[in-house]
C-alpha cells in the first residue's frame, strides 16, 4: 500500500483498504485517534463509514472487523439463543396477530426500547455479546431479524 499521507490520499482508497491501512497500523501500536489525526480524518467519520458497511472495532482483536462475522464464530450458540427466546414468545398467552406482519430493517437508526426477558435468556446474552465484544444492539437486532425470518411461516 502506498504511503498515505493526508485525507484525500486515504479517501482515494477503496473500504476495504481503508480498512486494512487502519488494522496495520493498529497492530503497530497506534491508536485510532492517532492514525485519525495523522491523516487530518476525524474519528466519527472514521467511525461512521465503517459502521455503514458494517465494520465496528473490536476492542479484544484491536482491529476493524466486518459485523457479519461475529455469526461465524459460535453459530450454534446463536441458535440456541435464537431458539430460546423465539420458543418463549411464541408460547406466550399474548400473542399478537400483527405480529405476522413484522419486517425487520437493521440499516435504520438506534432507538431505545424496553422489553421484558427471562432472566436465564438475558445472561446467555449477556455471556455472548461479552465473548464477542460487540454492540448489544447489533447483535440483538440481527438475532430478532433472523428470527423473524426463520420462524415467520410457524404462526
Amino acid at each position: 500500500m502506498k504511503n498515505i499521507k493526508n485525507k484525500s490520499d486515504f479517501n482515494k482508497l477503496d473500504l476495504a483498504k481503508q480498512v486494512l491501512f487502519f488494522n496495520r497500523k493498529l497492530e503497530k501500536g497506534f491508536k485510532i485517534s492517532e492514525i485519525c489525526f495523522n491523516i487530518g480524518i476525524s474519528y466519527n467519520t472514521i467511525r461512521e463509514r465503517f459502521a455503514r458497511y458494517n465494520y465496528k472495532y473490536n476492542k479484544l482483536s484491536r482491529q476493524y472487523e466486518c459485523v457479519e462475522k461475529i455469526f461465524t464464530y459460535d453459530n450454534e450458540v446463536v441458535e440456541k439463543a435464537l431458539e430460546k427466546i423465539v420458543t418463549k414468545v411464541f408460547n406466550s398467552k399474548n400473542k399478537d396477530e400483527e405480529t405476522k406482519h413484522l419486517k425487520c430493517d437493521v440499516s435504520g437508526k438506534v432507538i431505545n426500547r424496553s422489553f421484558r426477558v427471562y432472566d436465564t435468556v438475558l445472561e446467555d446474552f449477556t455471556k455472548f455479546c461479552k465473548k464477542c465484544n460487540y454492540n448489544q444492539y447489533d447483535i440483538l437486532s440481527e438475532f430478532i431479524r433472523e428470527g423473524i425470518e426463520k420462524y415467520s411461516g410457524a404462526i
